[in-house]
């Protein structure tokens, strides 16, 4: 099993650093200047005792989560939180294949969860009775998940270049006569899948109509700008530095390591057209120990004020969209969920079937 920091009350938080996708607390955390939106009582079915132990994926991630969720969750309802950083659907495997599960909650991608669904029965069924789903953006509820962060992946671009033109959408990414200069891309060799969707949408393909992925075509497109593509990022940080370098004027990112920048009076911009949404989900470890307290604690994170203290300390957007009446409407501008009619919602049921010879391909691609 692949090594986590040691479970401990929430109450003891260290220094904030640099989690998963780039999760920064940073700019983010100016907009709640300490004042966030507040939650001052639950529902009364929503109380217990003991504990739950939630496994997060760490960092700023987790040292948002602590304050906005943790804290409040364990003051509320009396039941104390235990948390463990470095959660991961191999360990989630590990744990339940050998019947001990560690964790009662877990956050993990959705792609994971389903993976790992098809492989056997790794998590509870939620209990809606208990979780209040209303107000939920359509693919966030599952029967053993529920969408908790909503994460965009844009088109970032310099505002310095272009004689202060904007790029629309990919049709203008691949545009190198009125849009010259050096690009980036996400590589295929980061653990996630290949973001092979923007190839589509700018050869014509509408959102709508992207899944099943064509992928000769997206390969054929990808083509056309592969001389222009100068490097394959291989993480969060390293996207936004190319931008904050200017060493490509234009490239993808996950928007929360853009608005840092933006927020920072960098030149760079991000566009919302086109913009494919990934979410972060809770979920229950088949054989969980404190399963109800775990029930509870999802409940919790589903209430839309609570979402939206998050989305406070986070550039990341929220699922329960009655989020949006807790939070200013500038601090909306820069949230994903903002953006629900101009984008797609990543396919996490195509890429669980063709991930690893789309991975494959993309990798002898990018290689020339």
């Amino acid at each position: 099993m692949a090594k986590t920091e040691p479970m401990r009350p929430f109450a003891a938080p260290g220094p904030a650093s640099i989690g998963r996708r780039g999760l920064l607390l940073g700019a983010a955390a100016a907009w709640a200047g300490g004042a966030l939106p507040s939650v001052t009582q639950c529902p009364d079915r929503l109380r217990g005792s003991g504990s739950v132990c939630v496994a997060t994926a760490g960092g700023a991630l987790s040292a948002a989560q602590r304050r906005a969720v943790f804290e409040p969750f364990q003051a509320l309802t009396g039941i104390t939180v235990i948390e463990t950083e470095g959660s991961s659907a191999a360990q989630v495997k590990s744990q339940v294949d050998s019947r001990a599960p560690q964790w009662d909650a877990v956050s993990l991608e959705f792609s994971n969860v389903l993976d790992l669904s098809r492989q056997g029965e790794y998590f509870e069924k939620l209990d809606y009775g208990l979780i209040d789903a209303t107000g939920f953006a359509p693919g966030q509820v599952h029967e053993r998940a529920l969408g908790s962060l909503l994460v965009g992946t844009v088109i970032t671009y310099s505002t310095r270049e272009f004689d202060g033109r904007i790029p629309s959408g990919y049709k203008d990414f691949w545009d190198l006569e009125k849009f010259p200069g050096p690009r980036n891309w996400m590589s295929g060799a980061i653990g996630i899948c290949p973001f092979i969707e923007g190839a589509l949408l700018a050869d014509g393909v509408a959102r709508d109509a992207l899944y099943p992925l064509d992928v000769p075509r997206a390969f054929r497109s990808l083509t056309r700008i592969r001389d222009s593509i100068v490097k394959f990022w291989e993480s969060g940080a390293q996207s936004a530095q190319l931008m904050a370098d200017e060493e490509t004027c234009m490239g993808i990112a996950w928007n929360g390591r853009i608005a840092p920048l933006i927020a920072a009076g960098d030149p760079v911009g991000i566009q919302w057209n086109d913009v494919m949404f990934q979410t972060d989900n809770w979920a229950i470890p088949k054989g969980a120990a404190n399963r109800g307290n775990a029930m509870k604690f999802i409940a919790f994170t589903a209430l839309p004020q609570v979402q939206a203290r998050v989305s406070m300390l986070l550039d990341y957007g929220f699922t329960n969209l009655r989020a949006a009446d807790y939070l200013p409407p500038a601090r909306l501008q820069v949230l994903p969920s903002n953006y629900l009619d101009r984008g797609f919602n990543f396919d996490a049921a195509w890429w669980g079937d063709n991930k690893r010879d789309v991975v494959e391909e993309f990798t002898q691609w990018a290689l020339g």
